[in-house]
């Protein structure tokens, strides 16, 4: 039920923006920006991880202005990693 409801308030802020577009279409927009990690290891064996969002296109920052999410959905997060024991 919590998905459907999800859908159908997505949904309803597009045709409130003009926007008539269906969910498979925007989850497949969607589905070419990507989250990736880049493993950075250095001199004294730690790893860098650092987990960031892809530049959107501008068809992403569409979707995202009309759902008022910002551009970038995620910050990049860097860990570091102790080497294995």
């Amino acid at each position: 039920m919590l998905a459907y409801s999800l859908l159908v308030a997505i949904e309803k802020r597009f045709l409130d923006r003009g926007v008539h577009t269906s969910w498979w279409t925007l989850r497949e927009q969607l589905r070419m920006h990507q989250v990736v990690t880049v493993l950075l290891p250095s001199k004294d064996g730690k790893v860098l991880r650092i987990r960031k969002g892809t530049t959107p296109e501008p068809m992403h920052r569409e979707i995202y202005a009309a759902l008022r999410i910002p551009a970038e959905v995620m910050k990049p997060v860097k860990t570091w990693h102790e080497p294995a024991k």
